[in-house]
């Protein structure tokens, strides 16, 4: 293939068929890592061809759990030798030279992989720590990017670009009579929508280009495993483990964890275990006066409020977190987040799933078993899959408490 033409259609490929990457073609990708340029020509480099799943899904643990890592026939761990340009150029050769010669080589593993027929994926989002121990490596060898490699089952559609005279600043060059703006931008059929290749840079919405952490904050498709997006989520689902194996009998430390997890939470709140979390409650906002029966779950990668003295009942999934319907967006990691708001004195029956973005009106009623996908105003019985207004509440109410059984409290 042209080079031109080979270095515009490589693709990050993510979904892999089952047939094996031969060793001739693992033998010409090597090579072709092996011609790279170096610094001095030190060539401060060590790959580890992993065909062994049994290491590969100990790689993809600490590669953040990205599934391609295991379903790709082949891995190529690119390591840096550290020493070997330290050698020469001082600390210049540790902190850049090495780290600059094995992306060399990694572009080229990805051009050749490209030009075989093969598809592969630069993953540098993975726990360097993890990744050493995993391949037993010395001090002085630092992996720098996992590459799953495979055939195709797909192409993803072209990607956008930055314009040359966007990324580029001439000095004494006339460049008068080049075209330097003529860019396609493929939609995919949607008018305002551009995918775009790499996760830090984030897409193109209506001609402004966010980072993952923009496009996340205004309510976009984004992309999941973008490292920066980690924050300390970890640390928060730490404290979810410790809650979730407290004695029903250490209920102050039990509150004193709350406090720890949740955004904000008011008195006298009472939460059975398990509780589950994406973010350990990081996200959540609770009143005072509320009660969650067992095993309810809180999708909050986007914030969750809960106003004062309302129940939620066992089974219970509220979720913020959603993912397109294009596919070639869920095979790319794009999800969305949109917040959830429950009204003061809402009761939340066994089962409800809410979906991001609905708000729920003060003093509401959720039947058991409903799916709520869209807003539930105040004053109402709701429930149903999906979820809609049965009636308001008024003087039934009143008269009964269930069915045909009367009141005689009516505090």
């Amino acid at each position: 293939m042209d080079f031109i033409e080979l270095s515009k259609t490589r693709r990050s490929i993510r979904r892999f068929k089952s047939e094996n990457v031969s060793n001739d073609d693992l033998l010409k990708i090597l090579k072709a890592a092996q011609s790279a340029p170096s610094a001095g020509n030190c060539q401060p480099w060590h790959f580890f061809v992993v065909r062994d799943k049994s290491i590969q899904a100990k790689i993809k643990g600490s590669a953040y759990n990205q599934e391609f890592i295991l379903t790709a026939p082949v891995c190529i761990v690119v390591c840096a030798d550290i020493k070997r340009s330290e050698e020469r150029y001082n600390e210049r050769g540790r902190n850049l030279y090495c780290i600059q010669d094995t992306a060399a080589a990694v572009q080229n593993i990805l051009l050749c992989a490209k030009d075989i027929g093969l598809g592969t994926c630069w993953c540098g989002a993975f726990d360097e720590n993890a990744l050493s121990g995993i391949l037993h490596l010395q001090n002085d060898m630092r992996p720098v990017a996992i590459i799953p490699i495979g055939h195709p089952i797909d192409e993803p559609v072209p990607v956008k670009r930055r314009s040359i005279d966007e990324i580029v600043t001439f000095i004494g060059v006339d460049i008068t009579d080049a075209n330097l703006t003529d860019a396609q931008i493929h939609n995919c059929g949607l008018s305002n929508l551009t995918i775009y290749d790499s996760k830090l840079d984030g897409m193109t919405i209506n001609g402004k280009i966010m980072n993952n952490k923009e496009r996340k904050a205004n309510g976009l498709p984004y992309h999941y495993d973008d490292p920066s997006l980690m924050g300390n989520q970890f640390e928060y689902q730490d404290k979810l483990y410790e809650y979730n194996h407290t004695r029903p009998t250490e209920q102050g430390r039990r509150k004193k964890l709350l406090k720890e997890m949740f955004a904000e939470i008011g008195e006298d709140c009472h939460i059975e275990i398990p509780l589950n979390a994406n973010w350990g409650g990081h996200h959540v906002h609770f009143g005072r006066g509320i009660y969650c029966n067992s095993n309810v779950t809180f999708v909050d990668d986007e914030h969750i409020y809960i106003g004062d003295y309302s129940m939620i009942a066992p089974n219970v999934v509220i979720s913020t977190s959603g993912h397109p319907v294009l596919p070639i967006l869920r095979e790319n990691h794009y999800v969305y987040n949109l917040p959830v708001r429950i009204g003061r004195n809402v009761w939340i029956g066994s089962g409800v799933q809410i979906n991001p973005g609905v708000t729920i009106g003060d003093n509401s009623v959720i039947g058991a078993g409903s799916v709520v996908t869209n807003n539930i105003p105040a004053n109402v019985v709701a429930f149903g899959v999906p979820c809609r207004v049965i009636r308001e509440i008024g003087e039934k109410d009143r008269k009964y408490f269930y069915k045909d059984r009367e009141l005689d409290v009516w505090e």
